[in-house]
Parts: C-alpha cells; structure tokens; sequence
C-alpha cells in the first residue's frame, strides 16, 4: 500500500473546501430566480375617482384557474405572483359595470400595470376591452427578464475543449 504524501491530502482538502464555500455563496443565486409575474394597478370610476373594495379576478385562459384581489382604500390591486401565462382580467363592482382585458400575456418576470375604468351601471353589462397592458414594464423596477425560445438556444455556438467553433 502507497501513502499519499501530506502536501498531496492538504490540496486535495483545500480544492474541496473551496468548492464547498463556492456552492454555499452561489446558492442563493439560483433561488433569487424569479419564474412568476406581477400585475397591479387601480380602478376608477370614469371621474378617476379611485374605488375601493372592488374585486379584480385573474384567469389563466390555459388553466381556468383564477385568482381574486379587492382594491385597497386607494383603489389599488395587486398580484404578487402569478405564473407565466395569458390572462382574461377583469374588475367588477356593484352599480358599475363589470371591465375586462383579455387576452394579458404575462412573460416571466414581467411587471404589469392595468387601470380600469368602470362605468356606472349594472352588473350584468360587460365591456369587454381586447388589448394589452398599458406598460409592459414598471419604470420604477430595475428588474431584467425575458423568455428565451427553442429555437435560440439551437442557434447558440458550441464551444469544443481545444477550440472554439463561432
């Protein structure tokens, strides 16, 4: 049997070391990764008088599932974390009439801002809006995200030990 000189032992335990407290720092990195998206806003009335306690409903068009938020005492909505996905979303009120956005594409990591504006009348009429949000980006984020397709990730150069092909 062979004995491995000390110097050789103390590499190897530094080089694991070093790898053990490189993983312990960069893992939090990959939970910081942020998969969902945002959407916020207000409802007013057609004045811009804010309206409180209205209830806002985000449905995923794929997934039927849907998530409802009231606005707050300054007729702010928030949904911290929805996922990645086209949504119908709509505000409704009791004596207004109930306003939509379909379809709302939300990307992940995207930030999204819708206000609606309802108008006074029964809860049975529904007005419809189709278009996207008003600013696909909060300017007040410094949040960087997109989507990233198949077909990019194929078009990436391959790098070869010994040489690189570009």
């Amino acid at each position: 049997m062979r004995a491995f000189p000390q110097s050789t032992l103390i590499g190897q335990m530094k080089r694991f070391l070093l790898c053990v407290v490189t993983g312990v720092l960069f893992a939090g990195s990959g939970l910081a990764q942020n998969i969902n998206a945002s959407l916020g806003g207000t409802v007013a009335d057609a004045s811009g008088a804010v309206i409180p306690n209205a209830t806002v409903t985000a449905t995923g068009i794929q997934t039927g599932v849907a998530t409802k938020t009231t606005t707050n005492a300054s007729g702010a909505y928030q949904f911290p974390s929805l996922q990645a996905g086209n949504y119908r979303v709509s505000a409704e009120m009791t004596r207004f009439k109930t306003d939509v956005f379909a379809p709302v594409v939300l990307d992940v990591g995207a930030q999204v801002r819708l206000n609606f504006t309802l108008e006074v009348g029964t809860t049975t009429t529904i007005l419809e809006v189709a278009a996207a949000a008003e600013s696909p980006l909060l300017a007040s984020s410094s949040v960087v995200g997109g989507v990233i397709q198949g077909q990019q990730i194929l078009d990436l150069p391959l790098i070869e030990i010994g040489r690189a092909h570009v």
